[in-house]
């Protein structure tokens, strides 16, 4: 549920620029279409990506189980992120707009959502997997600041919290 929260907001936050930078520009989108009007296709978007974050998690929970952080490339799960993205958004279109009784859609509808779903599908994964890298990074520099290279913590705590703060740094992806 989180994962998907952070991409719905990411989702309509990038929509909500990509359609007012491109209106400012005169490319794809009118010059009628208003901030009230972006921000209403941007909600939707936002709840597109949400679906598509849902749906992301649920791969990644598949593909990278007992995998730690530090050891995901940042861009194959880019790449991952875009193509669940760019399939499975057109895929959920499609599927709506046959059960609730509008046919398939033709393709020339879906185009630009397609492409813009795995542009976004792509740049959120990355991101977070890089954010979550980043803080990882900084919590065990942190645990490395408090505790000495080879010595137990402060407080008396003995081998035995040492062995938890190592037993936390293996931890894998849940």
């Amino acid at each position: 549920m989180r994962n998907a929260v952070v991409w719905g907001a990411a989702w309509g936050a990038a929509a909500f620029v990509t359609i007012l930078g491109l209106r400012t520009i005169g490319v794809m989108v009118p010059a009628s279409i208003t901030w009230v009007d972006a921000l209403g296709m941007a909600i939707r978007f936002g709840v597109v990506g949400g679906i598509a974050g849902a749906g992301f998690a649920s791969v990644v929970r598949f593909i990278y189980r007992g995998r730690r952080i530090d050891d995901i490339s940042a861009v194959r799960f880019a790449i991952g992120g875009a193509l669940v993205a760019g399939i499975g958004v057109p895929l959920l279109m499609e599927t709506l707009s046959v059960l609730t009784g509008g046919g398939i859609t033709p393709w020339s509808l879906i185009r630009t959502d397609t492409i813009f779903s795995a542009l976004f599908g792509g740049v959120v994964a990355g991101g977070t997997i890089k954010l979550a890298q980043l803080a990882r990074s900084r919590e065990v520099e942190d645990d490395d600041a408090l505790s000495p290279a080879g010595s137990a913590p402060e407080l008396g705590a003995g081998a035995g919290a040492q062995a938890g703060v190592e037993q936390r740094d293996r931890q894998s992806v849940r």
